[in-house]
């Protein structure tokens, strides 16, 4: 039933699967005796245990690669082997201590929101829904509705309450903040079907409330064409940003090295991912991007806006070569002949590294940082950030400031990486 040959994957292959350099045509890989790897796009990966009982295919999770190292998989695998011999389905036995688990979590009459939203996610767990969009359950019901409605029990939550948890998201992403209000009302709903809140009360998260309401804020706080201070992209104040640089390069592969890319050259997150290396391959040192793929339209000339390319974004992209795929991009997806998710290297930013901030914000960090501390005026630091400049002073100005731009991106990327080891520096050929 079981193939002989058990711990097929070696040590270094799974390194390189946890930090994203491992490249296969295949969405998993078979370690031996019914254990697989199934790789994530990202990097790292979930063990799967996959059997044959009574003429029927089984699967079961075991977890995630790094939690779970190969040697606790390959002793879970065994375990698992020997039930199947004794007939003992393992799938069938999970769904069992699964659904007694949640069970203990809903039962009684009246939770608190944090309780139920859990609840809610074991359920949607138990009904096959993505990992994708169950990490989404988590992240919200973390981030944006536990600081505010964890502790409240279903019945006291007012509308109020709910706008305060979701408008900061709302505002830096419009539609992850409305699927995060259907998921708190999925969530209420779902309370009142097992009994635990009253049926007859109206629904605080149903957007019939809440738009008024969200309206009514956004006028107070001036957002799109109203009055006031328009709300900006959550950015890393540049002091932060060395100590970050040096945590952000102990992980490998393209998603890990977008997010550094965006963070030397200023460029916004579409503008990164999408690049390709053709627009690093000339002789005068200048990374061109695309005009029709920018917001603004501002470049050095007709087809695209220059990025002198700094000894920082150098000793990234030398780094990433040797691993250049077919498809041309410079962040590669890992497993497919495309770029990186649009969304990848904004994840690693906030899920998996926990930093409060947007790659975009990094456009307000490093222009902070070349007024206040690079000593850089206003003009250049526009022309590095590709800025329409607005009014009679727009229409007259036809300076590109290249050469300042030059001293900018070098000068910010030896600030960059200023927290990192010396030696380190040298290893990498970046500029101290």
């Amino acid at each position: 039933m079981y193939q002989k040959s058990i711990g097929r994957l070696q040590s270094k292959q799974l390194e390189a699967i946890r930090a994203g350099r491992y490249r296969s045509g295949k969405s998993e890989l078979h370690d031996g005796g019914g254990l697989y790897l199934r790789l994530n796009p990202t990097g790292g990966g979930y063990w799967l245990f996959c059997y044959m009982l009574n003429g029927r295919k089984g699967k079961v999770g075991i977890g995630s690669l790094g939690p779970i190292n190969a040697t606790a998989a390959r002793d879970k695998a065994h375990e698992l082997r020997l039930k199947v011999r004794a007939k003992i389905d393992p799938l069938a036995e999970a769904k069992v201590e699964h659904s007694a688990e949640l069970a203990t979590i809903i039962k009684g009459e009246a939770q608190t929101f944090d309780d139920e939203a859990q609840a809610f996610i074991a359920s949607m767990r138990e009904a096959k829904q993505s990992e994708k969009q169950l990490g989404n359950y988590e992240r919200w019901r973390t981030e944006h509705c536990k600081p505010i409605l964890g502790s409240l029990l279903i019945d006291h939550i007012e509308t109020p309450h709910v706008v305060k948890s979701v408008v900061p998201l709302m505002i830096e992403a419009p539609v992850s903040g409305k699927r995060c209000c259907r998921f708190i009302k999925r969530v209420i709903d779902t309370a009142r079907s097992h009994g635990r809140a009253d049926p007859h009360r109206a629904n605080p998260a149903s957007w019939e409330l809440l738009e008024p309401a969200v309206r009514h804020l956004d006028a107070s706080k001036g957002r799109g064409k109203g009055k006031g201070k328009s709300k900006h992209h959550r950015a890393m104040p540049y002091a932060d940003v060395p100590a970050f640089v040096a945590e952000l390069i102990k992980n490998e592969g393209p998603v890990a090295g977008g997010l550094l890319a965006a963070v030397l050259s200023g460029l916004r997150a579409n503008e990164v991912y999408a690049a390709r290396w053709t627009a690093t391959e000339g002789k005068d040192g200048m990374w061109r991007i695309p005009l029709d793929g920018m917001k603004a339209g501002v470049g050095d000339d007709d087809d695209c806006h220059l990025v002198p390319i700094s000894s920082g974004l150098k000793a990234l992209f030398d780094r990433l070569r040797p691993h250049r795929g077919k498809s041309g991009f410079i962040f590669e997806h890992r497993s497919k002949a495309k770029h990186i998710h649009e969304n990848s290297m904004y994840n690693l930013l906030t899920i998996e590294m926990g930093k409060r901030a947007t790659v975009h914000g990094f456009r307000s960090t490093i222009s902070d940082w070349g007024l206040e501390v690079g000593g850089f005026s206003r003009d250049v630091m526009d022309a590095v950030l590709a800025h329409a400049v607005p009014g009679t002073r727009g229409s007259y100005q036809r300076a590109t400031f290249l050469k300042q731009r030059a001293k900018v991106m070098e000068a910010w990327s030896r600030y960059c990486f200023s927290a990192v080891p010396a030696a380190q520096r040298r290893h990498l050929k970046i500029a101290a």
